[in-house]
C-alpha cells in the first residue's frame, strides 16, 4: 500500500492523473474493493512490479469499448515497464476479452504517455478542448485509440 500511496501522491506522477489528492489509505482501500471483472463493465486494475516492488498500475475499463489508463512511479519511468505492461494488456484485451478497440484519454501535456501510445501503434483521433475539470482548471482530452485490425497488423519484434 505504501508504494502505491507514494507514487499516486508524487506531484511528478499525479499532476496529469484524475485521482483525488491526496490519495489516501481510504482511496487505496476503495481501489482494492472494486469487485470488477475484465469481462464486465467497470474498471479492473493490475499492479506493475519490478522484482518485488509495486512501481505502478495499469487499468482497463470495459463498456462499449475498452478504456486504458496507466501510471508509474517517477523512478520507474523510461525503463520499458509501461511498454511491457501496455503490450500485455493489449494482448489480453484483444485476445481473451475479444475487444474490438482500445482507447485512452490523455492530457496533451503528458508527452511520455503520448510517446508510449504512438510507439505501440495507437493513433491520435481527436482532442476535446476544455473537456473536463481537473483540480483547478479545464483540461483538454486527447483521445488515442488502437483497433483490433491495427493491433493484428502491427510489426512484431
Amino acid at each position: 500500500m505504501q508504494a502505491v500511496l507514494a507514487y499516486r501522491n508524487d506531484p511528478a506522477v499525479s499532476r496529469l492523473q484524475g485521482w483525488p489528492l491526496p490519495f489516501t489509505e481510504a482511496d487505496f482501500t476503495r481501489l482494492l474493493d472494486t469487485k470488477g471483472s475484465p469481462t464486465e463493465a467497470g474498471w479492473v486494475s493490475w499492479c506493475i512490479c519490478a522484482a518485488t516492488n509495486v512501481i505502478g498500475d495499469i487499468g482497463l475499463r470495459r463498456h462499449d469499448e475498452a478504456e486504458v489508463g496507466i501510471s508509474l512511479a517517477a523512478g520507474a519511468q523510461s525503463k520499458g515497464y509501461a511498454s511491457e505492461a501496455l503490450a500485455g494488456l493489449s494482448a489480453y484485451a484483444f485476445g481473451e476479452l475479444g475487444a474490438q478497440r482500445l482507447h485512452a484519454g490523455v492530457d496533451p501535456a503528458n508527452a511520455p504517455v503520448i510517446r508510449l501510445l504512438t510507439r505501440a501503434g495507437w493513433q491520435h483521433e481527436s482532442t476535446a478542448v476544455g473537456a473536463y475539470w481537473h483540480r483547478d482548471h479545464w483540461a483538454d482530452d486527447a483521445i488515442y485509440a488502437l483497433s483490433r485490425t491495427a493491433w493484428e497488423q502491427r510489426p512484431t519484434p
